[in-house]
């Protein structure tokens, strides 16, 4: 793995197992001091000036470069006559993305600029690291691609893809929107490896969302080999036309729903010829799509991935280093099983991605498993997760409005409750307490709700010692009582849960499945 298939490095590598001793492996499995001296020597050689010295360690640690990338680093003129010297090296390969280094003489100036400056290789790192995120977030978007996909390689190490399926830097396809022209092959992609109802699907979007699919096609030209598409939604965009979305925005209800002027993002129709199965590139394309969507300022509230569903998770792992988890749902769509992997943003920032990232290259961690904090039944968050801005589950929703409830005489209590952070506490300017006794005034307007509004008024807003007390001040018996109570929060909690699901407004044509739910638990 270190040589690459490099002959020389691999003679070298041989003649120093038979020696063995101090020229040969290091006891964790890496490559030897000495023997990084030796084959820095035998395949580089000597180097004019320390500037060339920095040119090499810059390309090694960021797999590929560009003039662009060296100009960060070095300043303007020293980039141009650097990248001129590099390009006429015989161990260097220009490829679509900039200029790669031989595998081998990339490993041996890596484990070089490791062994005699640790902490300037550790900065050099983190400087690039920087840059490209400076970039995704200020260039146009198709350029923020290409510094995903840089970001992404930077990171080789932690295989922030599976290695058997990792897109290489010596890839002669580009990847670029879709256009008008490309659609009837798309389609023909998509039916091929989702099924003609995924195809009908993507048939919707792309009257609707054209901008939303990329394709990647061989260079200089050639019909598109592999495509995806990149949904970007607002509440509830979707939701009668296309069953996937419509679990998505099941999702969003029940384990976090939107405030106002915010999105999702979803990840669809991963297809592309031979790859049936896992459909590599396509995924990959998706994933520095990811990168780009939830860097750059204004990004997604959620985002979510649908795969296709063959059984053995081999992309769990790649989006787990990206923040989605694996939720409850799975369908199939034409008779093929489909999954569907979620993060929520606000719950797991991408500054904590990145922070993660960083973090593994000084040896905190190896970046493996960024989302730790989050549970993955579905994304359900717990104290520990939640950030200031996470939003409330369903049922984290219905218990803060009966600890609110219970607390309405009890301010500091009330202060300190979850709801505060609501949307429905948000809208108008109404304190909580405000809220909830508005909620409890309307029950009396609602069919059969005279006796859960006293019920609610005597415990929650008045007072009263005990239940026994407040069932003799009504005149009914306890029984009857606390029937009407526990009614009062039910319905309470459900009007205010549709309005924090619903604050925004519902589309047009959008029948309200939620709205049925919440009201078939009213009346029951």
């Amino acid at each position: 793995e270190f040589a690459g298939g490099n002959p020389l490095a691999l003679s070298l590598v041989a003649a120093t197992a038979r020696t063995g001793g101090e020229a040969g492996w290091s006891m964790d499995g890496g490559v030897s001091r000495r023997l990084t001296a030796v084959l820095f020597h035998r395949l580089v050689g000597g180097l004019p000036t320390e500037q060339h010295r920095r040119t090499l360690q810059v390309t090694a640690r960021a797999g590929t470069v560009t003039e662009e990338l060296l100009r960060a680093e070095l300043g303007a003129g020293a980039a141009a006559r650097s990248f001129a010297w590099l390009r006429a090296q015989p161990w260097v390969t220009a490829v679509g993305c900039g200029l790669l280094l031989d595998e081998a003489v990339r490993n041996t100036v890596a484990h070089d600029a490791r062994w005699n400056d640790p902490d300037g290789f550790a900065a050099l790192h983190e400087r690039l690291h920087d840059h490209l995120v400076e970039q995704i977030r200020t260039v146009p978007f198709g350029r923020a691609l290409d510094a995903a996909a840089a970001l992404h390689r930077l990171y080789r190490d932690i295989t922030v893809l599976p290695p058997a399926h990792e897109w290489t830097a010596r890839d002669s396809h580009e990847d670029e929107a879709c256009r008008p022209v490309d659609e009837a092959v798309v389609l023909g992609l998509i039916a091929d490896c989702e099924g003609p109802d995924s195809a009908e699907n993507a048939r919707f979007w792309l009257r609707h969302q054209p901008e939303a699919f990329r394709v990647r096609r061989p260079v200089p030209y050639g019909p598109p080999r592999a495509c995806s598409a990149w949904l970007r939604l607002t509440a509830y965009e979707g939701e009668t036309a296309d069953p996937v979305v419509a679990a998505v925005w099941d999702h969003v209800r029940r384990h976090g729903p939107l405030r106002a002027n915010e999105r999702i993002s979803v990840a669809r129709f991963h297809a592309g010829p031979q790859e049936r199965r896992d459909a590599s590139s396509a995924v990959a394309l998706s994933l520095r799509c990811l990168v780009a969507e939830t860097v750059r300022t204004g990004g997604p509230a959620w985002v979510f991935f649908v795969l296709r569903d063959d059984g053995d998770g081999v992309w769990d792992g790649a989006l787990r280093r990206h923040g989605l988890l694996p939720t409850e749902h799975r369908w199939d769509v034409g008779g093929l099983p489909q999954r569907l992997f979620a993060r929520d943003v606000r719950v797991f920032p991408t500054s904590d991605w990145l922070r993660g990232l960083l973090r593994s290259v000084a040896g905190e961690g190896d970046g493996r498993d960024p989302c730790h904090r989050v549970n993955g039944a579905g994304l359900v968050r717990t104290d520990e997760a939640r950030t200031p801005a996470g939003a409330l589950s369903e049922r984290e929703f219905a218990d803060a409005v009966h600890a609110g409830l219970r607390a309405l005489r009890r301010p500091s209590e009330l202060a300190l409750n979850p709801l505060r952070r609501s949307r429905v506490a948000a809208v108008g300017g109404a304190d909580l307490a405000s809220v909830l006794q508005q909620a409890v005034y309307e029950l009396a307007e609602e069919q059969g709700g005279h006796g859960p509004h006293q019920a609610a008024v005597t415990a929650f807003v008045e007072g009263t010692a005990t239940h026994r007390a407040a069932a003799e001040r009504l005149g009914v018996s306890l029984s009857t009582y606390r029937r009407h109570l526990r009614t009062a929060v039910e319905r309470v909690s459900a009007r205010l849960w549709h309005e924090e699901v619903y604050a925004s407004g519902v589309p047009d044509g959008y029948t309200s499945s939620v709205g049925d739910r919440e009201q078939s638990r009213v009346d029951r």
